[in-house]
């Protein structure tokens, strides 16, 4: 089956020329299948809902072409109560400017070449 993920996420760049930028960031994850490995198997977990909750800090690197970004994260979970296939992560993926400062983007996570999830997401550059 499909599970969602949830994402929030919040960076600050290091470097911020008009070609390559560097950021530092964290986020926080909720898993549904996570959620849903406690409930299906009727487990008397008294709070399914916070074993589903990560939260990480990363940096990333932009590559920026024109309206085109290539974007590389590198992070590791900082708040996992369920162990995770490794602490580390890979988040690969395209950005487009679509407005102004407005961004979409798709993205692939990756833990040690296996790809955990596709991702897409709308943000802001501020």
């Amino acid at each position: 089956p499909k599970y969602r993920q949830y994402v929030l996420s919040a960076g600050t760049p290091l470097v911020n020329s008009p070609v390559n930028k560097i950021y530092l960031g964290a986020e926080g994850f909720y898993d549904e299948s996570i959620y849903y490995s406690y409930t299906a198997n009727r487990s008397k977990e008294e709070n399914p809902h916070q074993k589903s909750l990560r939260g990480a800090g990363w940096i990333g690197y932009h590559i920026v072409m024109s309206k085109v970004s290539l974007s590389w994260h590198w992070g590791y979970y900082l708040y996992s109560p369920v162990a995770a296939r490794s602490k580390l992560y890979q988040r690969m993926g395209v950005d487009y400017q679509f407005y102004k400062k407005f961004y979409a983007g798709f993205y692939a996570k990756i833990h040690f070449f296996v790809i955990d999830a596709f991702e897409w997401s709308i943000g802001i550059r501020i």
